[in-house]
């Protein structure tokens, strides 16, 4: 009996506590509101954002624990998976990472073109056909157009194949939104097209925050992407920059599983992702490396043989 009414005291005062932060955020956003003079939408739909925040708190089940033996490993071609021997699963992310105008963007286009005809991208194992929602903020309608193309000659597409990636690829270029605004305008795309993948494009563009900071971080990974896919429906694919160039020496003295190290920002990216590719430029120009540095043996490049 005592543990009941512990019980029931704590839900009631972590009730009440969310309740007094509805208050003091709604009493916040009046007053900004008040003061408020440029996209009205925006703002509206960043408020909303912050107040569906909290409340999802009040209405979200607790977390139930369960026993070590009650997991069971999903079998081959299992809906939760999305790619490889389960290298991302729905309610995952993995991040892309590479310097700037290597070609990230042309890899993402890739990677959703291939995946939505059932095809593995660079020999990663799709379970598909999936569908791409992608969300970028710096290529051209001619950048993308140009990819297009290119794929298009590259990947030998028929206008039957074309006409499925039309289907099941979405591009939507945003470049005002960040933060919470930017979680509104996600969350209302992803209700509208119900993707397979979410392509984020690139990182720095969405977050509003400092990417070294792990609060900013943790944030906008955990509180708003991860909100946005629970329970799992979809899986991340977050696009994202390298820091300054090391020197060759330590560039090429870095192991395989060292080079998502590479990345620019906290290492709280490195933790919330489950999977890392980066891209890197070969001694010849045109070519290039594409390093699965987390998790890459589920990729499903590799062949199982006997010991």
């Amino acid at each position: 009996a005592t543990t009941g009414q512990a019980g029931y005291l704590i839900e009631r005062v972590r009730s009440l506590a969310l309740l007094r932060s509805l208050i003091r955020e709604a009493d916040a956003i009046a007053e900004e509101s008040c003061e408020f003079n440029g996209d009205v939408d925006g703002h509206v739909g960043a408020s909303l954002e912050r107040l569906r925040r909290l409340t999802a708190d009040l209405g979200r089940p607790r977390a139930k624990p369960r026993g070590l033996f009650d997991f069971e490993i999903p079998p081959d071609g299992d809906h939760s998976i999305l790619l490889g021997d389960r290298y991302l699963n729905r309610g995952d992310a993995a991040v892309v990472v590479s310097s700037s105008g290597m070609g990230k963007s042309a890899l993402a286009l890739q990677m959703a073109t291939e995946l939505a005809l059932n095809r593995g991208p660079f020999g990663i194992k799709g379970n598909g056909p999936l569908k791409s929602l992608i969300v970028q903020a710096e290529d051209s309608d001619g950048d993308i157009a140009e990819v297009a193309h290119s794929l298009r000659y590259v990947l030998k597409l028929t206008p039957a194949d074309q006409a499925l990636v039309n289907e099941r690829v979405r591009i939507v270029t945003e470049r005002v939104s960040r933060g919470d605004r930017f979680i509104s305008t996600l969350r209302v795309l992803i209700d509208q097209f119900q993707p397979d993948l979410v392509i984020i494009n690139p990182l720095q563009a969405f977050i509003d925050g400092d990417v070294t900071d792990s609060q900013d971080l943790g944030k906008f990974l955990r509180e708003g992407l991860n909100g946005l896919n629970e329970p799992a429906k979809f899986g991340y694919i977050v696009i994202h920059h390298t820091t300054k160039p090391a020197t060759g020496k330590e560039r090429s003295d870095r192991k395989w599983h060292e080079v998502m190290y590479d990345m620019a920002g906290g290492a709280e990216i490195i933790n919330w992702a489950r999977a890392i590719l980066s891209l890197r430029p070969a001694e010849t120009e045109g070519e290039f490396n594409l390093v699965l540095a987390k998790r890459g043996r589920r990729a499903g490049v590799t062949k199982k043989t006997p010991q």
